[in-house]
């Protein structure tokens, strides 16, 4: 019975939040925000707001895109609003520890063939609370 349990919550995660689930069990690295903060100095890193557009335009970590989860069929189609260079490195954020949505496009990501993806779970709302630079369209 005890087995049944784990299989079925197993199976809940993989439908409602496989990307969490797999950022959770270490699939997808996860940033602190100095080290995406030391990664924005980097030329080969992309920074991804995968929150709504009205929110990426009240403020986002600077030289973020926005990519939203309606535009690419719930990640399905990631890839062709990314780089076509695979080995760039991607990190995903959104609004904070309880959001999906950016590690579902990190697992998206990785299953497109991007090999350094990642996930800043803290997401804006701890960048904005740690002072760092916002960018305002």
């Amino acid at each position: 019975m005890n087995s049944v349990f784990k299989v079925l919550v197993l199976l809940t995660l993989l439908v409602f939040g496989s990307g969490v689930a797999l950022s959770q069990m270490g699939g997808i690295p996860n940033l602190s925000a100095k080290e995406l903060q030391e990664r924005l100095e980097e030329p080969d890193v992309l920074v991804v707001d995968t929150r709504s557009p009205q929110e990426y335009y009240r403020g986002h970590i600077p030289g973020a895109i926005n990519i939203t989860s309606q535009q690419t069929r719930m990640f399905h189609n990631i890839a062709r609003y990314l780089p076509q260079d695979r080995n760039m490195t991607l990190v995903f954020y959104c609004r904070g520890e309880t959001c999906t949505l950016a590690p579902d496009a990190a697992v998206a990501a990785m299953r497109s063939g991007y090999q350094n993806a990642y996930t800043y779970s803290g997401g804006f709302p701890d960048w904005e609370q740690q002072g760092l630079p916002v960018e305002r369209p």
